[in-house]
């Protein structure tokens, strides 16, 4: 998915082969709209969970298993702000420089306090015919 932000380039730095620059978004409004739709989206791992509830949904066939499942799903904590942070990253360095990135790592939670194991945000730079 591409997304196009309205934006400019505040520095740019290149030592030997690490290169870093900084952009500034201008709209706020549209980020804004970048952060609820396609940062919540990467943020709540939506590709994943919207299939998963419409099948638990499907499931639920009393109205005992339906109540439960409504609270069940809303039971997840708040998002920590370094996730938050981390999404907004994923999504930035997806749209803007075409990084793929082929797990969401919402997906390796398994409890609320999780400390997940290895690096914090592993993605694949496209150029053309080289990743």
């Amino acid at each position: 998915m591409t997304f196009s932000l309205k934006r400019h380039s505040c520095y740019l730095h290149q030592q030997s082969q690490v290169i870093w620059q900084g952009e500034q978004i201008i709209d706020a409004d549209e980020f804004e709209s970048y952060l609820r739709g396609r940062v919540y989206n990467r943020l709540t791992d939506a590709e994943n969970r919207e299939p998963c509830v419409a099948e638990l949904t499907a499931l639920a066939t009393t109205g005992m298993e339906s109540d439960f499942l409504a609270k069940f799903l809303v039971s997840e904590p708040v998002p920590e702000p370094w996730a938050v942070g981390e999404a907004i990253a994923e999504c930035l360095l997806a749209d803007i420089q075409n990084v793929v990135w082929p797990w969401n790592a919402e997906r390796d939670k398994r409890t609320p306090k999780a400390s997940l194991p290895g690096a914090d945000l592993v993605g694949f730079f496209i150029e053309g015919n080289d990743v």
